[in-house]
């Protein structure tokens, strides 16, 4: 409600809202409703949320001077969530209802209730707010149930799937029950995807969270979710795509949030199997991806040869959703092999391979082998640096 009320404030301080609602030569025999300058209208629209940043929050505004039987007409172009605010002077306690149909007939999609518990003393109204799940477009019906002048305020947030753009802020907003929104992504070239969440504080409550999952083409989940809320300092998910295949990021949320996939090209350099692995240089990073859709057989091959008796440091970074494992096998090390791995970053990881043994490795030729193991649905972005 803090959120409300500030804008309330500066838009009431704007246009003179407690002269206007003194005014007598607005009609109470009919709904008459006006826009900020006191043009008449005959049907409302509302501003559509894009990109959520601050010059985007906006709201569209209208005084209702309502006989209490009529409804004004409101132009919804998508679906998706109309959250609006209304303020009034009237001790009336109206309350603003959204409908389907004109004679509102039917039940009520939103209402936005107001009572003396409303009153806000330094804007001198009472104020309250609601919000309407749209199916689909059309036109809706705004009802004021009481004899009143109301300031009606709303946004609409896009409920409907989409493509994304890269780099781009979208925002949605829906219900529970359609909470779940696709957004479609193809990649240019094989790499990574980093999606963004950021929630957006329409009420004051501060709360919010949602799972984000990479889809197929057909709309099938191929990674484990990753859970994004407002608890957390950083919201993100890492996805590996490939070239030229389509996918869907599936975003599960019934609050207002906003998201951005950023790609990132990588060329994997790697072998797919040991006969094939890529040499590697000392002190240069060798990149690779890990993909959700390959299965837990493909592995990532690389090696590198010691000329003499040495301790090498391994260092592998990368973007994980689930988990990416790394070995370093060879027949010459004490006890076996050296283990690591990255996983459930959401943001880069790093770490070191720990060799068994704290021994010098003896000359010859080793293996580094990335893979997933029993994380089928594993994916990401990874290097590896050896340095003597």
């Amino acid at each position: 409600m803090k959120k409300i009320k500030q804008k309330l404030s500066l838009l009431l301080m704007a246009i003179g809202f407690v002269i206007i609602l003194s005014q007598t030569n607005i009609a109470q025999a009919e709904t008459v409703s006006t826009d900020e300058n006191m043009n008449v209208v005959t049907k409302l629209d509302t501003h559509y949320i894009t990109t959520a940043d601050e010059k985007d929050d906006t709201y569209n505004s209208y005084f209702i001077a309502s006989d209490g039987q009529m409804a004004v007409p409101i132009t919804i172009t998508k679906k998706g969530t109309l959250y609006y605010a209304v303020a009034t002077k009237s001790e009336a306690y109206p309350s603003v209802n959204i409908y389907a149909d004109a004679a509102c007939a039917t039940s009520a999609l939103g209402s936005a209730y107001i009572s003396s518990s409303n009153y806000d003393s330094g804007l001198g109204m009472y104020i309250g707010s609601g919000e309407a799940y749209i199916a689909k477009a059309g036109t809706y019906y705004i009802k004021v149930n009481q004899v009143a002048d109301v300031l009606f305020m709303s946004q609409f947030f896009n409920g409907a799937d989409r493509t994304l753009k890269n780099k781009t802020w979208t925002a949605s907003y829906t219900d529970y029950a359609h909470s779940n929104i696709y957004y479609k992504y193809k990649a240019p070239k094989n790499g990574y995807l980093t999606v963004k969440e950021e929630f957006i504080d329409i009420d004051g409550s501060g709360t919010g969270n949602a799972d984000i999952t990479l889809c197929n083409n057909k709309k099938k989940e191929i990674t484990e979710n990753v859970y994004t809320s407002t608890s957390q300092t950083k919201n993100e998910a890492v996805f590996a795509v490939k070239k030229g295949k389509t996918y869907y990021i599936k975003v599960s949320s019934s609050y207002a949030y906003r998201i951005k996939a950023s790609f990132t090209s990588v060329t994997d350099v790697s072998g797919n199997k040991q006969a094939k692995a890529k040499t590697l240089t000392f002190g240069k990073a060798a990149n690779g991806l890990i993909f959700a859709e390959d299965k837990t057989s493909m592995v990532d091959y690389y090696k590198f040869t010691l000329t003499s008796p040495c301790k090498p440091t391994f260092i592998v970074k990368g973007n994980a959703t689930g988990t990416i494992y790394f070995d370093v096998i060879g027949s010459n090390i004490y006890g076996g092999s050296g283990y690591a791995k990255i996983n459930d970053c959401g943001y880069k990881g790093s770490s070191k391979i720990q060799l068994s043994d704290n021994r010098n490795l003896p000359k010859g030729t080793y293996y580094i082998k990335v893979y997933k193991d029993y994380d089928k649905d594993a994916t990401g972005n990874y290097s590896i640096t050896i340095k003597k």
